[in-house]
């Protein structure tokens, strides 16, 4: 079976490498056009948007990971 590549060093997993150098051009010119939007976001804010998602990902799973195998209404 072959390894999983490692991630780049520095990062956790790819995914944050991903959200670290992901190209947020599109997106932000596309909020230039946004008349909701005042104030477009910058690509700070937009990579920390994703991160926060990926964020909540990984604690939803380690919640769900760290009760699995208990009793339905147990508590960890």
């Amino acid at each position: 079976m072959k390894t999983s590549l490692p991630p780049p060093k520095g990062f956790e997993s790819w995914l944050d490498y991903a959200i670290a150098t992901m190209d947020v051009r599109s997106v932000w010119l596309e909020s230039l056009f946004d008349e909701s939007t005042d104030t477009p976001p910058s690509g700070d804010q937009i990579r920390a948007a994703a991160q926060a998602e990926l964020d909540a990902l990984r604690a939803i799973a380690k919640q769900s990971s760290s009760s699995a195998g208990q009793p339905k209404g147990a508590t960890p």
